[in-house]
């Protein structure tokens, strides 16, 4: 009697656990994928919102740029200056991407989004100086509005051009090829196979 009532219990506990293991198991995974839902939902939305924030920025900058529709006379020394170091970085950055595996997605909106980092940044050294003029009643915002109004567009500037030099991409994306030196082509790397006919012959 007691063993039969030993086995009956032991079949009653074992599905219990089964039925509790699995529903722990089942509940870690929908929260597990909940979860990563929520970060790719929140990580594109940033991914969104900077490209479109650069986006913008970059019009408006453009627009300034030919803001009289005067053609070349309508570009300052500083304009002109960013506009050669524009070419020549996008130069730069396009000859590196092409020793890479970097694929076109990343290799388009790398810059942006880093140019889209920087006005984060500064956004945020902005709205935090004048959070503190506000609370402290200090003048600190207004100083660097009024002042800082001639230097905005450069500062601007010199985010492009940064955000463009510092978007290479890693030396673990290079491509490697294996070149033996000395030989100018491929022609002396692979010696050319014998010919049939010459070793029938032979």
């Amino acid at each position: 009697m007691d063993d039969s009532n030993v086995k009956n219990n032991n079949q009653e506990v074992l599905p219990k656990k089964l039925t509790e293991s699995s529903f722990s198991y089942y509940f870690c995974e929908i929260d597990w994928t909940l979860s990563r839902v929520l970060s790719f939902v929140f990580d594109f939305l940033i991914l969104l919102s900077l490209i479109f924030l650069s986006l913008l920025i970059i019009g408006f900058e453009l627009k300034e740029i030919f803001e009289y529709d005067g053609g070349l006379s309508d570009i300052s020394t500083v304009e002109m200056v960013f506009i050669i170091s524009t070419i020549v970085l996008l130069k730069r950055y396009r000859d590196c991407c092409k020793q890479t595996s970097i694929n076109w997605k990343d290799m388009l909106t790398a810059p942006i989004l880093y140019y889209g980092k920087f006005i984060a940044i500064a956004s945020i050294i902005i709205s935090s100086l004048a959070i503190y003029d506000l609370k402290e009643g200090t003048t600190y915002f207004n100083i660097l509005f009024i002042y800082g109004q001639n230097y905005i567009q450069l500062l601007s500037f010199i985010f492009i051009l940064l955000g463009l030099y510092i978007s290479t991409p890693s030396k673990k994306l290079k491509i490697k090829i294996d070149v033996i030196p000395h030989c100018k082509n491929t022609e002396e790397i692979i010696p050319p196979e014998p010919n049939k006919t010459e070793t029938e012959n032979a």
